[in-house]
């Protein structure tokens, strides 16, 4: 009888940790240089035509680092932004293993920002943004993005749930990740960034985010800040 109920207590333990969670006014914090802890983000198959992903960062390192990270069977690399190790401010941008690159973005330390990337088969062009500053449009391909996701943030995926490098290792705080199967328009990519309205991600979204902390990360409550 005991084992049975500890047996009971442990699923359903494991099925509130899995359920998705609101995470407004919260944030991940990732405190050291690690290549063990990420968060995993749970969501459906996927058939992608177009795609924004948008989140908010906080860090104080210099070095290349993972943001968002994508995979797909066979394409480790289908949707993710890392910081460029040989450029502070510029970042790498791939969209079904196409890599392309954004420069002069200056990104901050010890400040919150934000960043968007966006992304539509129809024309294969990608964009990425800066606290709602567009960067230069990017061909990468007009090829749809499908299957079973492993999205993690923190660290950057070489193979589909792996492959994770310790010199790419995010350290600091993340939140407010929303992810949209369309592109958002310039507006609503502004209003992301200033923090006022604009529609929830209908992929990825905050306010119910299905994820799984491995390794030492932390849920907190968000730091009160002004984004920069």
């Amino acid at each position: 009888m005991v084992l049975i109920i500890a047996f009971l207590l442990m699923t359903l333990g494991k099925l509130i940790t899995c359920a998705p969670q609101d995470l407004s006014g919260k944030m991940f914090t990732f405190p050291q240089k690690t290549d063990t802890a990420y968060v995993k983000i749970t969501t459906p198959n996927l058939q992608l035509g177009a795609a924004t992903v948008c989140l908010r960062f906080f860090t104080d390192i210099t070095r290349a680092y993972g943001l968002f990270s994508l995979a797909t069977p066979g394409h480790p690399d289908s949707f993710h932004f890392v910081a460029n190790r040989y450029q502070i401010g510029s970042v790498q941008f791939a969209v079904g293993d196409v890599f392309s690159y954004f420069y002069g973005h200056s990104f901050k330390l010890n400040a919150w920002q934000s960043v968007c990337g966006t992304w539509n088969a129809n024309t294969g062009l990608t964009q990425f943004w800066h606290n709602g500053n567009p960067g230069s449009r990017r061909f990468t391909t007009t090829s749809h993005l499908t299957g079973a996701p492993f999205i993690t943030l923190g660290q950057e995926q070489d193979t589909y749930g792996g492959g994770y490098d310790l010199y790419y290792s995010f350290v600091g705080m993340i939140s407010d990740l929303h992810m949209w199967d369309y592109v958002l328009t310039p507006d609503q990519i502004k209003n992301y960034s200033y923090k006022l309205t604009f529609p929830s991600g209908n992929v990825l979204n905050w306010a119910a985010l299905d994820f799984q902390v491995k390794g030492r990360v932390l849920v907190e409550d968000e730091q009160k800040h002004s984004f920069k």
